[in-house]
C-alpha cells in the first residue's frame, strides 16, 4: 500500500514538472518515496509482530473479565485466589484460579508464563492455563496467572481428609506419572517434537485433585526447559532448588551432573516417587495411615503397615495394573 502511494506521488511530481511553466531545478528521483515506504512498512511489521508476541505471552491488552472472590492459598512467591470468569456471550461464569505475583516476583511470573504458553505443554495431567496478565493494584503492578480451578484442593490436604481405595490409588498415581512423563518427553502424544521440561519442585502441595480422583501438576515457577542447545554455563545455577524434603540426595549434596540433562529428569522422578509413597500410605489396601514426610524423606518408613514389604508389594501391583495390563490389552485388541 505504502509503495503504491510512493509511486503515485512520484508520477504526480513528474506530471507537475512537465506542465509547469518554470524550468525544473533538478531531476525527480523515485528513491525518497521508496525509502519512506520501506521504513514505514518495516516499522509496521515490527510493531505488529511484537504485539502478537506480547499478546501470546500475557494478554496485557486483553484482560479477562475476572472477579476475585477469596484467597485460597499463599506460597513463597504468590497468592492464589478463587475467582469468577464471566462469559461475554452469556450471563454465565466459570470458577478459575488466579495466582497473583507482586511486582518484585516478576522473574518467577515470567518463567511460569513462558512455561505455560508453550503450546506443547497442554496435557490432561497438567493444570489448564488460560491467561497471563499484567495488572495494576493502586499504584503497584501485579502479575496474574489465570488457570483452571479445582475445588478439591491440593493432594496433601486431600490425603489428610480421605482414605483411598485401590482404584483411587491407581487413578491418582497413574495420572501423576502421566503428567511427569509428558513434561519429560521429547515428543507430544501426537508425535510433534517438544522441548522437555523439568518441574524441579514436585511435591504433594504442587499437585491438584481433579474430579474422579485424578491429579494435575501445577506451580511451574522454577521449572526448567531442557533445551539441548544451551550450554553447561546456562544451567550453572539450576541445581539446588525445590523443597528439601523432596530433594534427591545428589541435589542436597550439590553434586548434580549439569552436563547431563537427564539428571534433571531423574531428580523429578525421585521427588515423584516420594509423592507416590504419600498416596500409597493412604490406601486402605496398604494401611491407610498418614505418614510424616520428614521421616519418609530421610529415614524411610518405621513401623506397622508402612513396612518396606508392603510398599514393595504396592509397587509390584501398581506396575502390573498400570503398565503391563494396558500393554497386554493393546496387543490383543
Amino acid at each position: 500500500v505504502w509503495l503504491g502511494y510512493g509511486v503515485a506521488w512520484w508520477a504526480r511530481q513528474g506530471k507537475d514538472a512537465v506542465t509547469s511553466p518554470f524550468p525544473p531545478h533538478s531531476s525527480i528521483s523515485l528513491l525518497p518515496p521508496l525509502l519512506v515506504a520501506i521504513m514505514i512498512t518495516v516499522i509496521f511489521y515490527l510493531y505488529h509482530h511484537s504485539a502478537l508476541r506480547a499478546g501470546n505471552l500475557n494478554h496485557i491488552n486483553e484482560h479477562l473479565p475476572v472477579e476475585l472472590e477469596e484467597r485460597v492459598g499463599k506460597g513463597q512467591f504468590a497468592e492464589v485466589w478463587k475467582a469468577k470468569l464471566k462469559h461475554a456471550s452469556s450471563a454465565k461464569y466459570e470458577m478459575v484460579a488466579v495466582k497473583i505475583f507482586p511486582c518484585e516476583e516478576f522473574a518467577s511470573w515470567k518463567n511460569e508464563s513462558q512455561i505455560f504458553t508453550d503450546a506443547n505443554l497442554k496435557h490432561c495431567s497438567i493444570l489448564r492455563f488460560l491467561s497471563a496478565e499484567e495488572r495494576h493494584s493502586g499504584l503497584q503492578k501485579e502479575y496474574w496467572l489465570i488457570t483452571a480451578y479445582h475445588s478439591q484442593g491440593n493432594l496433601k490436604d486431600y490425603l489428610s481428609r480421605n482414605i483411598l481405595s485401590w482404584r483411587d490409588l491407581q487413578k491418582m498415581a497413574g495420572s501423576l506419572v502421566s503428567g511427569v512423563t509428558h513434561l519429560h518427553s521429547d515428543y507430544t502424544a501426537g508425535g510433534s517434537p517438544k522441548i522437555p521440561i523439568a518441574h524441579r519442585d514436585i511435591k504433594s502441595t504442587n499437585v491438584l485433585i481433579k474430579n474422579h480422583q485424578e491429579c494435575v501438576l501445577c506451580d511451574f515457577g522454577i521449572a526448567l526447559r531442557l533445551d539441548p542447545s544451551l550450554s553447561v554455563g546456562d544451567f550453572a545455577n539450576s541445581g539446588q532448588v525445590g523443597t528439601a524434603r523432596y530433594m534427591a540426595p545428589e541435589v542436597l549434596e550439590s553434586r548434580v551432573n549439569l552436563e547431563d540433562l537427564e539428571s534433571f529428569k531423574q531428580m523429578d522422578v525421585y521427588s515423584m516417587a516420594l509423592v507416590l509413597w504419600e498416596i500409597a500410605s493412604r490406601c486402605d489396601a496398604i494401611g491407610g495411615k498418614a505418614i510424616n514426610m520428614s521421616q519418609l524423606s530421610f529415614s524411610g518408613p518405621k513401623e506397622g503397615n508402612e513396612s518396606p514389604l508392603n510398599f514393595k508389594l504396592f509397587f509390584i501391583k501398581f506396575t502390573w495394573d498400570c503398565t503391563i495390563c494396558p500393554l497386554q490389552n493393546n496387543c490383543y485388541h
